[in-house]
């Protein structure tokens, strides 16, 4: 992924909230120099032109500061394959642990995203085996936020009722789902009851007798 892509895309993002250089800079704890070197995908300093690819923790900053995916954000950066572009990569098999997936979604052609903190693990899967999916997670204190998309409770930290989104962090900051308005309707006290027992390190989460909390993928390797 080349880096001027995620440096165009932050410029929009940095416009979109309708921030100037210094603001971005004073929000992100980035200089603004080189929030703009960022941008235009080369450092000018030393005549030749650098080119910046953003490290991931550079990549939270900018994700905080505009209030954007970070996931997004490593996809476009390069950091994170974007699975329809890695199509000869092999597949492996990978253990993931239930309680450190913060979301699973699944598209129209049933490609799943796991997604972790700062990781997404990709497979396609069947009908019946997408099917199968959703029971356990519906099992395991996941809920369907939207067709396709479901939450883990247990990483649930602040939820912000007037744009209907669900955050992993109490900061409001970094990843979040966003809820159909029935459904945030529908799940409202669900998810701030979850919310508040996440914040207090309270859980008591219903525990699975016989069932595993590991989650087998078989993704594409980075």
């Amino acid at each position: 992924m080349s880096t001027n892509k995620i440096g165009s895309h932050l410029e929009s993002l940095r416009i979109e909230r309708k921030l100037s250089l210094r603001k971005a800079a004073e929000k992100s704890r980035l200089s603004h120099g080189y929030i703009r070197d960022v941008e235009l995908g080369e450092k000018r300093c030393n005549g030749e032109g650098t080119e910046i690819i953003p490290r991931p923790q550079t990549l939270r900053k900018f994700a905080e500061a505009y209030d954007a995916d970070f996931n997004e954000l490593m996809r476009i950066a390069g950091h994170v394959d974007d699975p329809q572009h890695s199509p000869n990569k092999p597949n492996c098999i990978i253990e993931i642990s239930l309680d450190d997936v913060l979301y699973v979604h699944v598209d129209e052609n049933n490609q799943v995203q796991v997604h972790l903190l700062e990781q997404v693990y990709y497979e396609i899967m069947h009908l019946h085996e997408y099917m199968l999916l959703e029971e356990r997670l519906e099992n395991s204190d996941f809920i369907r936020v939207n067709v396709g998309t479901y939450v883990n409770l247990r990483r649930v930290y602040s939820y912000d009722e007037k744009n209907n989104r669900i955050f992993f962090d109490q900061r409001k900051a970094g990843k979040f789902v966003e809820i159909a308005w029935l459904r945030a309707k529908l799940l409202k006290m669900l998810i701030e009851n979850a919310v508040a027992r996440n914040n207090e390190n309270s859980i008591e989460y219903k525990i699975e007798t016989n069932q595993s909390r590991s989650l087998f993928i078989r993704s594409t390797e980075d």
